[in-house]
């Protein structure tokens, strides 16, 4: 076990929203479609998350807190099992980050039905929020990379890393990169 005090904060490097899926089938892009359906049969609905316990728990919980509805939690080894699931039709829906589904939603593979964010994802604009495609209460739910050291990390230290990532985020090259992959830099943010 670790606490928030086992580390020394450095810089937030990239971000990037959790979204729900579907397949790519009209009958399952419909947010207060599948919410109904859900509402209508506890359990029926499947969805399926990166990890037994973390951010995919948490995010599937408060998902389901503020929707009111039981969804069949399916849990696998990561993000990419999860997806492969939803792709192979094993699970009805898949709760990942943006990052895990960008791709497959170019290629028309997978409709995304809503991003757990305040604002729509700059990459895939025409997603809608939660809020937006019908759950007002929705989280705003980000899987975040962060730099941080060792506890008591010297403060000069510190500052010299944070300058270097904040640096780099702000390199086009850099944000052109982590952008094409779904996550987005920063925002830069001082280390403590």
């Amino acid at each position: 076990g670790y606490a928030h005090t086992s580390f020394t904060p450095v810089a937030k490097l990239v971000g990037s929203p959790m979204a729900l899926a579907a397949l790519a089938r009209p009958s399952m892009q419909s947010l207060p479609d599948l919410l109904e359906l859900a509402c209508r049969a506890p359990h029926s609905v499947s969805v399926g998350i990166g990890g037994s316990t973390g951010f995919g728990t948490l995010s599937a919980a408060a998902l389901m807190e503020v929707a009111n509805v039981d969804l069949l939690t399916v849990p696998y080894q990561g993000a990419a099992p999860a997806l492969m699931a939803l792709l192979g039709g094993q699970v009805d829906l898949a709760l990942l980050p943006m990052s895990a589904m960008l791709s497959q939603w170019r290629d028309g593979r997978i409709a995304i039905i809503g991003v757990l964010s305040a604002k729509r994802f700059p990459l895939a604009a025409t997603i809608p929020t939660m809020a937006e495609a019908g759950l007002p209460a929705a989280a705003d739910l980000e899987i975040s990379a962060l730099l941080v050291g060792p506890p008591g990390l010297d403060a000069r230290v510190v500052a010299t890393l944070n300058r270097a990532v904040r640096s780099t985020q702000a390199d086009g090259r850099f944000r052109a990169a982590r952008m094409a992959h779904g996550e987005l830099p920063g925002p830069p943010m001082s280390p403590n």
